[in-house]
Formats: C-alpha cells, sequence, structure tokens
C-alpha cells in the first residue's frame, strides 16, 4: 500500500470512529430515545451490538455518496436528467447534509432520519421500479455493506 493509500486509509478510519461517537453520542442522549436507553442499560442491546449498527449506518452513508458524487443511482434514459433532479431534491444525502448544515428552521418536513430512512428504502431488495426508474434489485443494492442489506433489526 502506497503511502498515500495508507494517509486516505487512515483518515477514513478516524473519520468514522469520529462519527460513531458522535453517532452514538447523539443517539443515547436524544431525550425521544429512552427505549434505546433502556434497551442499552438492560443488556437486551449490548454495547457490541449498538456498536454494529452504527457501523452499517456509517457505512450505508459513505456508499451513498460515493454512489451520489460518481452519479451512479439513476440509470441512463430519456428520463434520467428529471429523476436525478428528484433524487438530488428529495433523497440525496448531500440534501441531508445541506439540511443538517442550516439552522433548523419551521418545516412540514423536519425529520431528516425518516428522509434517510426512505432514500434506504429506495434500495430495498425488490423487483418493482421506483420513481428514479431503478430497479431495487441492481448491484447497488446487493451484497453486504451496501445500504439495503440488513440481516439484523436497525436502530429503529
Amino acid at each position: 500500500m502506497s503511502s498515500r493509500a495508507a494517509g486516505s486509509a487512515t483518515k477514513l478510519r478516524d473519520g468514522v470512529e469520529e462519527a460513531l461517537t458522535i453517532i452514538g453520542t447523539g443517539l443515547l442522549r436524544q431525550s425521544d430515545n429512552t427505549e434505546l436507553r433502556e434497551r442499552v442499560q438492560s443488556g437486551r442491546l449490548t454495547a457490541a451490538e449498538l456498536h454494529r449498527q452504527m457501523l452499517r449506518l456509517v457505512y450505508r452513508l459513505l456508499f451513498l455518496m460515493v454512489v451520489e458524487e460518481r452519479h451512479m443511482i439513476v440509470p441512463e434514459s430519456p428520463q434520467a436528467e428529471r429523476r436525478q433532479r428528484l433524487y438530488d431534491r428529495y433523497y440525496s444525502v448531500g440534501r441531508l447534509r445541506e439540511l443538517a448544515e442550516k439552522t433548523v428552521e419551521s418545516s412540514s418536513f423536519c425529520d431528516l432520519w425518516v428522509g434517510l430512512q426512505r432514500t434506504f428504502a429506495l434500495f430495498e431488495d425488490t423487483n418493482d421500479s421506483n420513481a428514479l426508474g431503478t430497479r431495487r434489485s441492481t448491484a447497488i443494492s446487493s451484497g453486504r455493506g451496501h445500504p439495503r442489506h440488513s440481516e439484523h433489526q436497525p436502530l429503529e
């Protein structure tokens, strides 16, 4: 591995560790998450399982960021441009990032977590097509570590 690649891997690892700390702290401190805190305190959800689920979330986000940046979400078609705008405006992690960086404003839709879950749902394994014209059973939606893989219960 080159020193440049090693440096990138170290930065990625450090960023993932920081994200896990921020997400874990936020989840456990959020006043509405009493059930999550009770599950952790009672041992029904171990620290290792919570860590694994948060790690899965972080890697799902990273995956989406990469495929969004490479414009790999919407397949080529006559409607691709319109579908890409739809994805960018309502589903993209980039949009989520922009909203998270802004001051909270009054909105009819203020739950960013629900919005992120809807984005992940675009890639659930099914034979149906979605509003973006992508088949949810594509290579994007299969395999370990990808947004749709779920052999365990999510943090909901």
